[in-house]
């Protein structure tokens, strides 16, 4: 670790161009190949369902963020595989060992540029990524599903108007009928706040009729107030239930502090929010996994790793069972198998394990006189 912070300017800069060079080849490679599975869905709504080009272009441009917050990790970890491959291909990893530079410099500069990378992917989850599906989420239920009346989406948080949060468990659009019902309302700064539970309910144009259900206000700190139990209770929530799909915001519309607001609000009336907690902890797990991919394909690489066409092979099997792993454990996070923040991060800290075995049994090589 004694060359770990040595400034070494020119090695650095050409370190960081040869990650950077199959990073860009790396994000347009992954990016075309996501967009072109998703083009088969949208050939299908041009053709046979008739769907207007310009609905769809909008709703491939809309796509994009969401699909570079996927790519952009993944990029990383293809362009540390080919990178340091190439390096140890042409004994330029053994002339920086030569020189005196351990394994864990010589990839530091591979982390700044993980760093940039995270934080990329982090900022475009967080601006734009939740704002644009929301747009594209809005197309499908405006355009591509008009053939059925759009209603409020089952077990998904919604804004109403005013100040208001919506959760419905089961909506029955052709009977008017609704199960599992919540109603946050936000009467005012310095007003307590009320949480409206009930079993079931019916809406007709914009009253809903609520059943056999609690209000109950808070005070300022949290804690109930005022509780009363209802047979029945009217609520005007200012417009039909059809116009409600588009205050709709699912987890993966809505940004990190968007998503923890609306588990604060719902947690307060005793619903399970660990599912909604397993997406919360995912989107910062999911930048992260960049400098992952960077500590477990470095030494992948010096070990295994020689080309391209390996790259490509390393990179497939990894992305695989990351993603694995990530579908396992969020499904045991979301059943309250697993804790929820546990369920998020368990692919991270599983190829972090491994990658770092790796790393100190490539730097023991050097002092035993082992390294290639």
């Amino acid at each position: 670790m004694e060359y770990m912070f040595n400034f070494k300017p020119v090695t650095d800069r050409y370190l960081m161009l040869e990650i950077i060079k199959p990073l860009i080849l790396g994000v347009v490679g992954i990016t075309i190949m996501m967009i072109s599975g998703f083009l088969f869905e949208l050939t299908d709504l041009i053709i046979i369902r008739k769907i207007e080009f310009s609905a769809v272009a909008k709703l491939l441009l809309y796509r994009i963020p969401s699909l570079m917050v996927q790519t952009f990790p993944l990029a990383v970890l293809f362009a540390t595989l080919y990178s340091v491959g190439r390096m140890v291909k042409d004994n330029e990893f053994t002339a920086l060992r030569l020189g005196g530079m351990s394994f864990y410099r010589a990839i530091l500069p591979f982390m700044l540029v993980a760093c940039l990378v995270a934080v990329s992917t982090y900022l475009i989850n967080e601006k734009v990524a939740p704002w644009a599906t929301h747009r594209s989420q809005n197309i499908i239920r405006e355009v591509i599903l008009q053939e059925t009346v759009p209603g409020v989406e089952e077990k998904v948080f919604f804004r109403g108007p005013g100040d208001r949060f919506f959760y419905v468990g089961e909506v029955n659009p052709s009977k008017g009928t609704l199960e599992q019902i919540i109603v946050y309302e936000i009467k005012g700064r310095n007003e307590l706040p009320r949480i409206i539970t009930a079993s079931s309910g019916r809406f007709y144009d914009d009253m809903w009729y609520l059943n056999e259900g609690t209000a109950i206000d808070f005070d300022q700190d949290g804690y109930p107030a005022f509780q009363v139990s209802f047979d029945q209770y009217e609520l005007n929530v200012g417009q039909q239930i059809e116009r409600f799909f588009g205050r709709q915001r699912t987890p993966q519309e809505m940004s990190r502090a968007e998503l923890m607001h609306e588990i604060q609000l719902f947690s307060r009336s005793g619903l399970n929010v660990n599912s909604l907690l397993v997406d919360y902890h995912i989107k910062l797990a999911i930048p992260i996994s960049a400098f992952i991919f960077v500590i477990i394909g470095a030494p992948l690489s010096i070990s295994y790793g020689r080309g391209k066409g390996l790259a490509v092979v390393f990179s497939i099997i990894l992305i695989f069972g990351y993603y694995i792993i990530l579908s396992f454990s969020r499904s045991l996070g979301r059943n309250d198998l697993l804790p929820p923040l546990l369920a998020a991060w368990l692919p991270n800290l599983v190829f972090l394990g491994v990658g770092i075995v790796l790393m100190l049994r490539e730097e023991s090589l050097r002092f035993l006189g082992g390294s290639k």
